[in-house]
């Protein structure tokens, strides 16, 4: 014989073919802290279970001590057993609706780092923290389509979106400090390139604060954007300056003048006396 489970916001129950009421109960657990996410039936004897979880939009932090909750019925609907099961710390944890499996915490994560600028990680996070915000107000009655993007692709690269940061140190660790160290090199080399290159302050200083924010991004767009100008020996401090400026960015000195090779047209130094004509008219 087949059942239909029907679940409401207070009460499970359950149908035979002919849609007549086989068992009638209701939730043990309030909708704000607990889901009802699985049922099913036993047979030899006839029983029913119900699976409970900490609802996912309580927060990680509240997740890894709420436990879940195994409840099991007789077939006029009489609890028998109640069964709670510790949660398992730093396991990454799934939403409603269903969604592609959770990328579980590995070693592999810290290097994604390399790749990840800390702009991006900080709106991915923040983005996430306010949305989570929203799905708490309405009891995960809501989920933003945004929200379900998060917590299903920038899981592979960001680490901690679906799981407890504070249960994997290490791994934050080595994801954090790889990631600080690539915006860091990228800034220094913006910092160099406009230094060679002569940019003023304001320029110098924001490509330098883009590239560390914005990680090896930056600095391709630095490498990617401006007309770099040819450079030269300078004449005087021999260092290498830039063609574009009437004096060398090193030492002040002025461009060097070509040698002559009998093509050049010069200008008279002196000027001819103008002659005064006079006459009469007749």
């Amino acid at each position: 014989m087949s059942v239909a489970f029907v679940g409401t916001d207070r009460s499970i129950h359950v149908l035979d073919e002919t849609g007549n009421r086989l068992l009638s109960t209701p939730l043990i657990f309030d909708r704000t802290r607990y889901h009802l996410t699985d049922v099913g039936r036993l047979e030899n004897p006839e029983r029913y279970w119900a699976w409970y979880e900490p609802g996912w939009y309580c927060g990680l932090a509240a997740q890894e001590t709420m436990p879940s909750c195994l409840v099991t019925y007789d077939n006029i609907g009489k609890e028998i057993s109640r069964q709670m099961v510790t949660p398992r710390p730093g396991l990454a944890r799934a939403i409603i609706p269903r969604s592609p499996p959770p990328v579980q915490p590995s070693p592999a994560q810290a290097w994604f780092g390399l790749v990840t600028a800390p702009a991006e990680a900080a709106v991915f996070m923040g983005t996430k923290r306010y949305l989570d915000r929203e799905v708490r107000a309405n009891q995960g009655r809501e989920i933003p389509l945004l929200l379900q993007f998060l917590l299903t692709s920038a899981q592979l690269f960001i680490p901690g979106l679906r799981w407890l940061p504070q249960a994997h140190p290490g791994l934050m660790f080595g994801f954090g400090a790889s990631m600080f160290v690539t915006a860091a090199v990228s800034a220094l080399v913006c910092f160099l390139l406009a230094r060679r290159y002569a940019f003023d302050r304001v320029g110098s200083l924001s490509w330098t604060l883009c590239s560390f924010l914005f990680g090896w991004m930056g600095l391709v767009t630095l490498l990617a954007l401006p007309d770099w100008p040819a450079r030269i020996a300078c004449p005087k401090c021999r260092k290498l300056r830039l063609v574009t400026r009437d004096s060398c960015e090193h030492c002040g000195a002025p461009h060097a003048l070509p040698e002559p090779d009998g093509t050049e047209i010069f200008e008279s130094n002196t000027t001819a006396p103008e002659i005064a004509l006079s006459g009469s008219i007749r």
